[in-house]
């Protein structure tokens, strides 16, 4: 296949160049298979990962297994292996170097032998529905029911990487040893998007977002150099180069999260600003990259070592009940002690004199249903703990304080300004009128103390910032509205339904009786503007839904 390229926009907008090492992510040497060159790790959730390589040009195919807890050998099987992919736990798939295919379905066997020198890459879509192959000679394998050829690139092109995502096509990335890299992409139809001369082009992953972000690995051999593609939705530049270097894989959690490799064996990190260096690891060189989130990240190298990237994770804060990364719509009805979560549970827990206050107390990255007692300062976590903190009249605020990923008790006394989180600190912030306005204002992972002073306008965050926006008519609702990790200050004028979000937007969103309740409800890492009505129990989300649940008789608790 032989397409005309459009115009080639490589605009250098980062350069690496002495980086200083990220703190974000720790890297350690997880295990070492030993002889074993590993090419590729396909990552499903936390206990499920492979990875396979081999040893030598020639030598046995080796299958690695990840449950959890430890990698061990699963099988040999024929010469070395180039890639993996994992649909489920019972449906994982091998290309081969001699250009055979192996599929696990409770055990391994040899699905096809497509004859050709050999398989250089391998990826399906979520369902496994199809399977595609890449192979040194450009000719492109999908199984949909059987083998056939899918396309037949131009003779030299070797296809190295491919990603599939449901909405943005099949995407692919080939090149022909130096001489040019080529980006295709397919919506019904295989296109060119961009053709590079002298790059090779190794990896390719995408993301989504509010639109599909790309990013590609890649590198010149002569002057050696690194690169890093971006695809921002309509077109590609070069986010990043690396001198010495060439970039052989990459894998995003989001496009603020976002990891590359090497053939020296160090691993980058792109926040979506910047890319920083964040190890040098003992490997040759690292050939593949892949996590389940942000927070765990696995690479493989050369030399039979696997790589973990682990990144603290930030507690917990959308009332996410189930821990998918969305909040859920959720409402308390303090007369009968009712918690009920939409599309997920009802229970009873607490009572007419209890306060909601859910929170990702043990840190497993869902919030459990709470309840605090002011009477008597009684603080019960449904199926957990129950613990005192506070008086009458303090206001509860859970969250991560100190950054160890679960939630801490904490209450607010505005009469005096006492901040008390229990076993973590104790000190004095704000005063008799201001309300507080918790939130991750410099996007790190420690949940700020925050107060905003409604007679004035005054928000001050402690340690951090102090600025103006809204007046006593407001209530502040703060969030991370833009998708970067740092909150925004953001107020709610129940008179008018006003929205206004610092430096972002002003915009008019609600009716009648309603209570702001701003959260990520599509989890694209970004809040959602949103109200609760009381009359009807309407839920309203701004150019996203509304449904009914609940009624007057309850109040809503997602954040």
């Amino acid at each position: 296949m032989k397409l005309a390229a459009p115009a080639v926009c490589l605009a250098f907008v980062l350069v690496i160049a002495t980086p200083p090492v990220s703190a974000q992510t720790t890297w350690s040497l997880d295990t070492d298979v030993g002889s074993t060159n590993l090419y590729g790790v396909s990552v499903l959730d936390a206990s499920h990962a492979w990875a396979v390589g081999g040893v030598g040009a020639g030598g046995p195919g080796n299958i690695y297994r990840y449950d959890g807890a430890t990698w061990s050998f699963e099988t040999t099987i024929d010469t070395r292996h180039s890639a993996v992919w994992a649909v489920s736990p019972n449906d994982v798939w091998v290309a081969s170097h001699n250009g055979a295919v192996y599929h696990y379905d409770g055990t391994w066997k040899q699905d096809t032998d497509l004859g050709i020198a050999f398989n250089s890459s391998i990826r399906g879509d979520s369902m496994g529905s199809t399977i595609n192959v890449g192979t040194s000679n450009g000719t492109v394998y999908q199984k949909a029911g059987n083998w056939a050829v899918q396309t037949q690139l131009e003779a030299g092109l070797m296809v190295n990487g491919f990603d599939i995502k449901t909405g943005s096509g099949f995407w692919m990335v080939a090149d022909s040893y130096g001489s040019h890299g080529v980006i295709f992409r397919n919506l019904g139809g295989w296109t060119v998007q961009t053709d590079i001369a002298g790059i090779d082009l190794y990896d390719l992953y995408v993301v989504f977002e509010d639109f599909y972000y790309g990013y590609v690995a890649a590198g010149k051999l002569s002057p050696a150099t690194g690169y890093i593609l971006f695809w921002n939705g309509v077109r590609w530049t070069t986010q990043t180069t690396v001198p010495d270097a060439i970039i052989r894989c990459v894998w995003g959690a989001d496009s603020r999260h976002v990891w590359a490799g090497d053939n020296g064996g160090r691993i980058y990190f792109g926040d979506g600003d910047t890319w920083t260096l964040q190890t040098k690891t003992s490997s040759s060189m690292i050939n593949d990259i892949w996590g389940t989130n942000s927070g765990l990240v696995w690479a493989v190298g050369n030399d039979g070592q696997i790589y973990r990237g682990l990144t603290p994770q930030r507690c917990n804060y959308h009332t996410d009940f189930d821990g998918d990364g969305t909040s859920e719509i959720a409402l308390y009805r303090q007369s009968e002690g009712l918690w009920a979560i939409r599309d997920l549970t009802r229970a009873y827990f607490g009572s007419s004199v209890d306060t909601a206050v859910p929170a990702d107390y043990d840190g497993d990255g869902a919030c459990e249903i709470a309840t605090q007692r002011g009477s008597s300062g009684l603080w019960a976590v449904r199926d957990l703990t129950r613990v005192y903190l506070g008086i009458l009249l303090d206001q509860p605020l859970p969250g991560d304080y100190d950054g160890d990923g679960s939630a801490d008790c904490c209450v607010f006394r505005p009469e005096t300004g006492l901040w008390s989180i229990r076993n973590v600190t104790r000190f004095y912030f704000g005063g008799s009128g201001d309300r507080p306005a918790i939130g991750y204002y410099d996007g790190d992972n420690l949940l700020d103390a925050a107060v905003f002073k409604a007679g004035e306008g005054l928000w001050a965050v402690r340690g951090i910032t102090r600025f103006y926006l809204g007046s006593s008519a407001d209530n502040p609702v703060p969030g991370d509205y833009t998708g970067n990790s740092a909150w925004e200050g953001a107020i709610f004028r129940p008179a008018d339904k006003l929205w206004s979000v610092r430096d972002l937007t002003r915009l008019y969103f609600g009716s009648g009786n309603v209570s702001s309740r701003p959260g990520d409800y599509d989890g694209n890492g970004r809040d959602d503007i949103a109200v609760y009505r009381f009359l009807d129990g309407q839920w309203a989300v701004r150019d996203l839904t509304r449904v009914y649940f609940g009624s007057s008789l309850d109040l809503p608790v997602t954040r």
